[in-house]
């Protein structure tokens, strides 16, 4: 699945762990793109703009969840293992998957405001706007202090038989 797919290409775990967050820092970036023009392109491109959003959203829920639970299941247990030092860092990115969960089902909710007859669309707008900044900036930093720390130090750190062990356990658990 997510993070073994690159298995064959290379044994970094920095390489396998990254390649997940190559294309969510650029659907974050359309996703910023398209909040903006919620805004600001009024009602003409209503319609257009809350489709991509809601795409985005799809997105993220799939993909990200899918990501989150491999981290949580195989990733920061064996870590914790390992590298004990990383605890306060794991326990931190736990708390943010977290928040990205319930800020995300949030953030669906809104969206589904829109179906309803009589609620203030521009006051969703606002409230939509604000939590999808709000998922967007989370996740940047969150994969941020992933990408510069918790993957190089587990790059770093493991010795090649417990990078092997740590490979086999995520593809194991993807299976």
């Amino acid at each position: 699945m997510h993070l073994v797919a690159e298995r064959s290409k290379s044994k970094s775990i920095f390489t396998i762990l990254e390649k997940d967050h190559k294309k969510t820092f650029q659907n974050l970036d359309l996703f910023y793109e398209v909040l903006r023009k919620l805004r600001f392109e009024g009602k003409q491109n209503l319609g257009k703009n809350l489709k991509e959003i809601r795409g985005l959203v799809a997105y993220f829920k799939r993909e990200l969840n899918g990501h989150m639970k491999e981290e949580e299941k195989t990733l920061f247990p064996f870590l914790q293992s390992y590298i004990p030092r990383l605890e306060p860092m794991i326990c931190l990115l736990l708390s943010e998957h977290q928040d990205f969960r319930n800020s995300l089902r949030e953030m669906r909710l809104s969206l589904l405001e829109f179906n309803k007859a009589g609620r203030d669309k521009t006051e969703l707008i606002h409230k939509i706007e604000e939590q999808g900044t709000y998922l967007v900036c989370l996740l940047r930093s969150h994969m941020q202090v992933e990408t510069q720390s918790l993957y190089r130090v587990a790059d770093k750190e493991l010795h090649p038989s417990e990078k092997k062990r740590l490979i086999d356990q995520m593809e194991r658990n993807a299976s």
